[in-house]
């Protein structure tokens, strides 16, 4: 006897969209892009269509580096620009330590 809990098209659909769930995230970040500039930091991102975010470097109060799980092995963290208006997060940037002194070398 073979128990069949899904039928075909639903396990099917179910799989694509686990697999895009998975997916989506990767292709999401290596379309995204950060533009640090002596008077801005923007995260342009999107694959069908582009949004950005975008901070002013006079605004900048405070540069935080979160790094989680393996990623300070990796030499890998987000970065977090703290300004009175809000914050902006710069995920999975290499070497987070010299991006942020550059950074607050700018504000």
């Amino acid at each position: 006897m073979v128990l069949d809990f899904l039928p075909m098209p639903t396990a099917l659909g179910a799989t694509a969209a686990g697999v895009a769930f998975l997916i989506w995230p990767a292709m999401n970040m290596a379309n995204t892009e950060y533009v640090v500039t002596d008077l801005r930091v923007a995260v342009v991102s999107g694959i069908f269509v582009k949004s950005e975010s975008s901070m002013a470097i006079a605004q900048v109060k405070e540069v935080r580096v979160v790094q989680r799980g393996l990623q300070s092995a990796f030499d890998i963290g987000d970065l977090e620009l703290l300004s009175p208006s809000g914050t902006l997060r710069l995920a999975g940037v290499e070497e987070p330590e010299k991006v942020r002194e550059k950074i607050l070398s700018l504000v």
